[in-house]
């Protein structure tokens, strides 16, 4: 289903729900960050504490382009009305 064929009300909910996982993804990868610096920190030569912070380095990335899309048909839709 294409985001014209939604309702706004729809959308609306669609964007709540994507803000709620992104910040529950950002709350895990703090953990880990905090998790893998201690472990470095700790153990300097186990490299499983280096893999994991590389793997949260490159899942953070995912966070700024959950939305765009569905922000961009809002507003267009607003922009409409008016």
């Amino acid at each position: 289903m294409e985001l014209k064929d939604k309702t706004t009300e729809k959308l609306e909910s669609e964007i709540k729900k994507i803000k709620t996982a992104s910040g529950s993804l950002v709350g895990v990868l703090l953990v880990l960050f905090i998790v893998c610096l201690y472990g470095i920190i700790r153990n300097p030569g186990d490299a499983t504490f280096i893999a994991l912070l590389v793997t949260g380095i490159v899942l953070s990335a995912t966070i700024p382009i959950n939305n765009n899309k569905i922000k961009a048909e809002l507003e267009s839709r607003q922009a409409n009305k008016s």
